[in-house]
């Protein structure tokens, strides 16, 4: 526990007002874990994945809690804390960073860009529609709207969440598709280890979108004349992340109602399971929500891809400047100096892997939900060393309950790994 308010109440305004990292950190996770792993897991297997989905959703918890703990404790992101651990172990959160970064910018904006072909029709290939979708990401943000998306985010969530929430309700009312004698295939066996990783991967967010949160945490501070304080801080990140939790189960939730046991299978390509995924809404709701729901879909992805492209550029431009500093020194006060020549790269560099995987939209996000689940222990371990540096105040530290939660995390991640190490070398 920490006692650090005043005690005083605070109003809705004052929240609405505080909220925002932990917004734009939700953003970023209900993109392909969200609308792609959740649904799949639902038409796949039902209701069985409920359960783990809940358990890595508690089990990263900590982690990514620590992202605003520590920076309000230490006044500075998690990346100069890993500098003052140890200036290989930035080294190392640098390499992940540079190769996430362009895996995670592609697949987003290619769902995106499949979303988008929904309302231009077939004149553009997903291909091109991803370029557009990139371009103008790449143009909200070096124009300075980070502002407006700070803004917007909130909204487009709360509009995501009510339609999602409404569809369930209605889905529910008039129950599942599948016949009483359909048994589920199980997901608990050697042959599914590959789609479990994936899940955990991107289930809520990869672990180290938890510097992402640090580092709007204390641009976010900076905006409000430093009128944000700890219980603010901790209040914006649990509002995103129970959020994120909730639509990932509605999302399982639409998938087992609507797809499970229909002997519908998800389509691989990127405009088909664009309009797969718009059809699931339309068959609860009615025609009349099909182009509604396509604009939230697509706002929704929007603000992923903008957001991926934000957090990783920003996070990788405090990198590079901590370089040039003495190791383990705190911030310089420059650390964006990199963001937007970084943000350029990302785009291009993901351009080039969309030219390269084509429609391959599902094997993409495959791939980068398991190289975010097989990177978690190392972002985990950093993340629970940082809470012990001496800069941080006793009062700030983890508690018992945290403690023993964060090892059950730890042992959870590194005996997974394991298990997919021996999964793809021996079953796959």
């Amino acid at each position: 526990m920490v006692d650090v308010a005043d005690g005083a109440p605070r109003s809705i305004s004052h929240y609405m007002r505080v909220l925002g990292p932990g917004i734009l950190g939700a953003a970023a996770a209900i993109g392909g874990s969200h609308l792609v792993a959740s649904t799949q897991a639902g038409a796949i297997y039902g209701w069985q994945l409920v359960g783990l989905i809940l358990l890595v959703n508690l089990l990263k918890y900590p982690f990514f809690q620590i992202g605003a703990r520590y920076t309000m404790a230490a006044d500075e992101s998690l990346i100069q804390g890993y500098d003052r651990i140890g200036r290989g172990y930035l080294y190392l959160f640098t390499a992940l960073n540079l190769l996430a970064s362009v895996i995670s910018t592609a697949g987003v904006a290619m769902l995106c860009g499949s979303i988008l072909g929904l309302f231009i029709g077939d004149s553009l290939n997903v291909t091109q529609l991803s370029m557009i979708v990139l371009a103008g990401s790449l143009v909200f943000l070096i124009s300075g709207h980070y502002k407006t998306l700070d803004r917007v985010t909130k909204w487009i969530i709360v509009g995501l969440a009510v339609a999602t929430v409404t569809a369930v309700c209605i889905a529910l009312n008039k129950g599942g598709v599948a016949q009483p004698d359909f048994v589920s295939p199980s997901p608990w066996n050697m042959a599914s280890v590959g789609f479990l990783v994936a899940l955990m991967g991107w289930m809520p967010a990869p672990i180290e979108l938890s510097s992402w949160n640090s580092v709007w945490l204390r641009q976010k501070k900076k905006a409000l004349g430093g009128a944000l304080d700890y219980k603010d801080a901790l209040v914006d990140f649990n509002v995103g992340y129970v959020t994120s939790t909730l639509l990932a189960l509605a999302f399982v939730a639409l998938g087992t109602l609507v797809l499970h046991g229909s002997g519908e299978s998800l389509a691989t390509s990127g405009i088909a399971f664009a309009h797969q995924l718009v059809d699931v809404y339309a068959s609860v709701m009615g025609e009349w929500s099909r182009w509604l729901i396509a604009l939230i879909a697509f706002l929704c992805m929007f603000s992923t891809t903008v957001t991926v492209l934000d957090g990783y550029s920003r996070a990788l431009s405090e990198c590079f400047v901590q370089f040039g500093q003495p190791a383990g020194s705190g911030p310089t006060g420059n650390g964006s100096r990199y963001t937007y020549p970084l943000m350029v790269v990302m785009g291009i560099i993901g351009a080039l892997i969309i030219m390269f995987f084509k429609g391959a939209l599902l094997a993409m996000l495959e791939f980068a939900m398991i190289s975010a689940f097989v990177s978690a222990l190392v972002f985990a371990w950093l993340n629970y060393r940082l809470m012990a540096l001496p800069l941080v105040p006793e009062q700030y530290r983890l508690g018992r309950g945290m403690k023993t939660l964060s090892w059950v995390g730890i042992l959870f991640f590194a005996g997974f790994n394991l298990l997919f190490g021996y999964w793809y070398l021996f079953v796959k």
